[in-house]
């Protein structure tokens, strides 16, 4: 009777330690090879410069690295499509021509003493920028009531064509009720109209200062598809990877073996709202196109990238 008891009692301890194995699965799971880096895109030639700390893939989750190809290989094809629109000219005109519509329609101008520049000694002294020509221009939109700061936020030199982008927080839609009366046309949303009207507003009427914009430079990006697929053409860097000063790496579109990175990052959703501006405000800047990317880091590390401005 006592054997038996002693058996029942090791078989209670037994059972939940066979069921927590069978449901925690201890055997290891076969490794799936990542695809390799640009394979299934057009034009597979990648610019990558392997003496940078880019062996630590290995370290990196696999997810993680598919889930960046697919946001590079969504750019490469976004950016080749804006780029053939750009080289067309056939951008639908936007709606969104007179800078007074802005604070009509909700947004509020505010002043800013934060500066970017000690980040960016190398990038202004490499083009003879002075900080001092460049205005600082601070837009925002009340949207407290969904929780969600939305702003743009520009550092503008009409005189040299430039103009630095820190911050970039586009309003978002809300859930309007059906029968709900919208003001029309809508409030602008986009980064391309705001940062449209704002450097049309420093020009004035001088046309040859709209033709002269050259630069158009984000500052920290953040958002997870484009540094997914910048993390992708640097071969999935680790997460402490610092990206070298200005110029950093350039992508030139006239160039063979650097056209397909140069046309993912012109349809990354920073690079987006450039080729959008051109298209849509086509009748103010005239015929634009992007001919070369520099993708580079701030002086504390902030990953940066540069979109240059040419006529066609």
């Amino acid at each position: 009777m006592r054997a038996m008891l002693a058996l029942l009692i090791l078989l209670n301890l037994l059972l939940p330690l066979k069921v927590f194995a069978e449901y925690h699965n201890f055997e290891p799971q076969a490794q799936v090879e990542a695809p390799k880096h640009g394979k299934g895109i057009a034009n597979d030639t990648l610019e990558r410069d392997f003496s940078e700390s880019l062996s630590n893939n290995s370290t990196h989750n696999l997810s993680k690295r598919q889930s960046n190809f697919q946001y590079y290989n969504d750019a490469a094809n976004a950016g080749a499509c804006l780029l053939a629109e750009l080289r067309a000219s056939s951008g639908t005109p936007s709606i969104y021509t007179d800078y007074s519509y802005l604070e009509a329609s909700g947004w509020q101008s505010k002043s800013t003493t934060y500066m970017v520049f000690p980040t960016l000694k190398d990038l202004l002294s490499a083009n003879t920028w002075n900080y001092n020509d460049f205005t600082p221009k601070y837009w925002s939109y009340d949207q407290s009531w969904l929780g969600i700061e939305s702003m743009y936020w520009f550092w503008i030199n009409i005189k040299a064509g430039v103009i630095i982008v820190p911050m970039a927080n586009a309003p978002q839609d809300p859930l309007v009720p059906k029968g709900t009366k919208l003001p029309i046309p809508p409030p602008p949303r986009r980064l391309s109209d705001v940062m449209c009207l704002t450097y049309m507003n420093m020009c004035g009427q001088d046309i040859q200062c709209l033709q002269k914009l050259r630069w158009v430079i984000h500052y920290n990006i953040g958002n997870t598809q484009s540094l997914g697929a910048i993390q992708w053409l640097f071969g999935n860097p680790p997460p402490n990877y610092k990206f070298k000063g200005w110029p950093g790496r350039g992508y030139d579109l006239s160039t063979q073996n650097t056209a397909q990175p140069a046309q993912a990052l012109v349809g990354i959703p920073n690079g987006k709202g450039i080729a959008y501006m051109l298209l849509q405000h086509n009748q103010q800047f005239g015929p634009r196109t992007i001919d070369r990317v520099q993708v580079f880091g701030s002086d504390y590390g902030g990953l940066c990238v540069a979109w240059r401005i040419a006529g066609l």
